[in-house]
């Protein structure tokens, strides 16, 4: 297994209905002529932000780490301007309200598709 990387974080919802904490661990191993990334969280949530659901949370995960590496990739394969311009771009909060409305399109979609 090739270099990893562990994070811990810890967020507070503004109105102060609930919280999150999470320890993400990342292991980088050569993969076809690249690199594969893989990456385990441990997410605890408590307060309001606990009643959204397991698929929810999910989604909204999964954007996140998707943003996440296309602004990696953005970062590895472009000129030094280029990068530091995809890091501004992701530099901004997060869109609670777009990240919640994407993850039910796709739960309403997964839905659809079983019936």
């Amino acid at each position: 297994m090739g270099p990893s990387a562990k994070l811990s974080t810890k967020a507070r919802e503004a109105r102060g209905r609930g919280n999150a904490s999470a320890t993400i661990e990342s292991s980088l191993t050569p993969a076809a002529g690249g690199t594969r990334v893989d990456i385990v969280t441990d997410l605890q949530l408590a307060g309001a932000v606990a009643q959204y659901g397991r698929g929810l949370v999910q989604d909204v995960s999964s954007q996140i780490i998707t943003q996440f590496a296309d602004c990696l990739k953005a970062q590895l394969t472009a000129t030094p301007e280029e990068a530091a311009a995809a890091v501004e771009a992701q530099a901004r909060p997060v869109q609670g309200l777009r990240l919640g409305l994407g993850a039910l399109w796709r739960a309403l979609g997964r839905l659809f598709r079983r019936g």
